[in-house]
């Protein structure tokens, strides 16, 4: 399986302690790592088919201060379709609608050949990227619109028409809002904590390493941190309902219902 991380927030972030955390889960999801954030409303992606303890480009991505944004994606790989090659590497971005959507997927489809594909075509061979031109395609039949809540129940339908051939967690966006598909199939394996303030002082699960989020972030700053699984110790996290798309924007969710969202989180 896979590892996934996003970060949605009403104001451009920094996600360095994010990453350097999430980082360390590539002992076992090992084949590629890849990050897309959204500068300028343009998704930008920095990806690569190696693990991302041994990579340089990793840590220069992880000490540079340029990687800014109010949504950040990311994803490692541990490979169940397709070869250790770039094209097979999320997150994976097509446009729709004139807009750039960075996309990526944790689980297993079984059959995802069956999944038609109407305008866009996948350039690896992966069962994620496969599923992710699906969706856009559907999507453009039904003429859906991001922007539109209205049409968030029809995309939701998709998703679960995706979910049917198997486990499908994923995450998306526009740059302006994060999507987020909890697989329907056993376990928990999506899980998010809310961001706000009072903001007080957080560790890292998989690294003894410690921040004060006061020192980060202003007392506007809201958000959103969705991970497979908690990334760390002493943050409100819980897993997301099954089955079911969320929406999030402003840093706040439009469209699913998430527990305690207005609750400030215990930093």
């Amino acid at each position: 399986m896979c590892e996934l991380l996003a970060l949605h927030f009403n104001q451009n972030i920094n996600p360095r302690f994010s990453l350097k955390g999430f980082q360390q889960r590539a002992r076992v999801h090992s084949h590629g790592w890849g990050l897309a954030w959204f500068p300028d409303g343009e998704a930008q992606i920095i990806k690569e088919p190696r693990n991302a303890m041994n990579s340089s480009l990793f840590e220069a991505v992880y000490d540079g201060p340029w990687v800014k944004s109010k949504n950040i994606l990311s994803h490692l790989r541990f490979a169940t379709h397709g070869n250790h090659l770039q094209q097979n590497t999320h997150p994976f971005m097509r446009y729709y609608r004139k807009k750039s959507i960075v996309f990526a997927h944790n689980g297993v489809l079984n059959g995802h050949e069956s999944l038609a594909l109407k305008g866009y075509q996948p350039a690896g061979e992966t069962d994620s990227e496969h599923a992710f031109c699906h969706l856009l395609g559907a999507m453009k039949e039904q003429k859906l619109e991001l922007e539109r809540p209205g049409h968030y129940p029809k995309i939701q339908d998709i998703l679960k028409h995706i979910n049917s051939l198997g486990k499908f967690n994923c995450i998306f966006s526009d740059g302006e809002r994060l999507f987020v598909y909890h697989t329907a199939t056993p376990g928990k394996s999506l899980h998010y904590a809310i961001r706000k303030a009072p903001f007080g002082r957080i560790t890292l699960s998989d690294l003894d390493m410690s921040l004060n989020l006061e020192d980060e972030k202003n007392p506007d700053t809201r958000g959103v941190v969705i991970a497979t699984a908690a990334i760390t110790d002493n943050e409100n996290w819980q897993a997301l309902p099954k089955g079911q798309l969320f929406v999030f924007k402003d840093g706040v969710c439009i469209f699913g219902e998430i527990h305690a969202h207005d609750t400030p989180a215990h930093l």
